[in-house]
């Protein structure tokens, strides 16, 4: 297991989102720097779009996602999010997180990957996690390796919008940290990874 997993600093907790996290979430996208780093830009975001962004988030089966408040512990202020996905017919999931413009280069993100990984993962059976971010993101890239991911592939990403972009993907086996038996792909039937 890794030493960030094991060993960090305890300064973050993972909170299930909720609509006391609103406001705060609201404000901090509100930088357009936090949304440039974002693969997923919803813009503009008002008060709305999180309003409706958390109540998705609580109807939604917690096997197919989960969207978690990054906080800190010492202030309980509200740092970010960090959620996962499984979108159907995949058995792997994804993750995203981002951390508030002025909690950049402190380390917030770096631990709730590990949090995540550590206390939020088990709960699911997965044996990979992937996520991915854009080229020029080279923060984004360094937590994903402080916590153990690899880099899988570079490729075009194409959103709804018409945008495209270029991204790196990372994905991490999961099975050493949680003490998986080897999963058998033949054996899984769709999605019952997680079950």
């Amino acid at each position: 297991m890794l030493d960030i997993i094991r060993n960090h600093q305890e300064r973050v907790a993972l909170q299930p989102i909720d609509h006391h996290h609103i406001e705060a979430m609201t404000s901090h996208l509100g930088s357009a720097e936090v949304l440039d780093r974002m693969l997923f830009k919803p813009q503009p975001f008002s008060i709305g779009d999180a309003q409706s962004f958390v109540l998705r988030a609580k109807a939604a089966n917690p096997l197919d996602m989960r969207v978690n408040a990054i906080i800190n512990k010492e202030t309980d202020e509200f740092l970010g999010l960090i959620s996962i996905s499984v979108k159907d017919n995949h058995i792997i999931p994804s993750f995203g997180y981002w951390i508030g413009e002025k909690h950049w280069s402190q380390g917030f993100a770096t631990e709730a990957v590990g949090v995540l990984i550590r206390d939020i993962l088990p709960d699911f059976r997965f044996a990979m996690l992937r996520a991915g971010c854009e080229l020029d993101n080279i923060a984004s890239q360094r937590v994903l390796e402080k916590n153990g991911f690899r880099p899988q592939e570079t490729a075009p990403l194409s959103f709804d919008n018409g945008r495209e972009t270029i991204v790196r993907w990372y994905q991490l086996n999961l099975e050493p940290y949680h003490g998986f038996a080897p999963i058998n792909e033949n054996q899984l039937e769709t999605r019952a990874i997680y079950a």
